[in-house]
């Protein structure tokens, strides 16, 4: 339960002190501790409560994943580098975000859907991984127009232009940063937009897994200022069941 509903509120939460009852209503078990939490409220959050979204469905869509034979080990682990990539004080935002989008793609793409191989995974690149994942969850691979900074430097690359291809070429170049000045300050406007476009493809990847149908709140198109509730979008894809 706190895996979902750190997920929900985007960081980390959960029951403490939870009693569980038999039929007859008394309690059969107990656990005695607290799990680990976080303060405060993030800026990117996806959830608001005058959308249109029903959470029984979407925890039903969750459990379904989580009984699934990668699902305890994967959503724990991917919930987890969500929340504090979500944090917004850590300097890895788009490191822990482009992990788990990896990591995401070897559990859906590989594990449950059998679709490829270990070695034909392994043998693809980041951007790849992270753009066939992107095209079975039906989530634009493409910048968004107001990320213009991200855009403009996509557009300048060979082969794919799209935001798998910047947002990996940018996490690299982060970790390597250019010398000039001027460089550095482009460089930073970048990084900011990257983060913003990984985090909003982990949003839309979670809820496809969870096979949610509805409205979410779409926080990038908020960030200049405004309201979430002027964010509220339906999700890019249809109401087919999850494929």
């Amino acid at each position: 339960m706190h895996c979902f509903l750190s997920f929900v509120v985007v960081r980390r939460v959960g029951v403490a002190l939870p009693v569980g009852l038999d039929k007859s209503g008394k309690p059969a078990c107990a656990a005695w501790g607290a799990p680990v939490v976080q303060s405060g409220a993030s800026s990117f959050q996806w959830y608001h409560e005058s959308a249109s979204i029903d959470l029984s469905s979407l925890f039903r869509g969750f459990y379904e994943v989580w009984s699934d034979s990668f699902g305890k080990d994967i959503i724990p682990q991917v919930i987890g580098a969500y929340t504090f990539a979500k944090d917004g004080s850590h300097q890895g935002t788009l490191t822990l975000a482009q992990t788990a989008l990896q990591t995401l793609a070897w559990a859906v793409l590989g594990n449950r859907r059998r679709q490829l191989s270990r070695k034909a995974f392994d043998q693809l690149s980041a951007a790849e991984r992270i753009r066939m994942l992107l095209n079975w969850a039906d989530v634009p691979t493409g910048v968004p127009a107001d990320q213009s900074h991200l855009a403009a430097k996509a557009r300048s690359f060979e082969g794919h232009k799209d935001g798998p291809q910047a947002m990996v070429w940018t996490r690299n170049k982060t970790v390597h940063p250019p010398r000039s000045p001027h460089k550095r300050r482009m460089m930073s406007r970048i990084s900011v937009e990257a983060n913003y476009l990984a985090l909003w493809y982990l949003d839309l990847v979670l809820l496809r897994l969870f096979d949610h149908q509805g409205d979410y709140v779409n926080w990038a198109k908020g960030i200049g200022g405004g309201y979430l509730t002027d964010c509220i979008e339906q999700v890019p894809w249809t109401t087919a069941t999850i494929r």
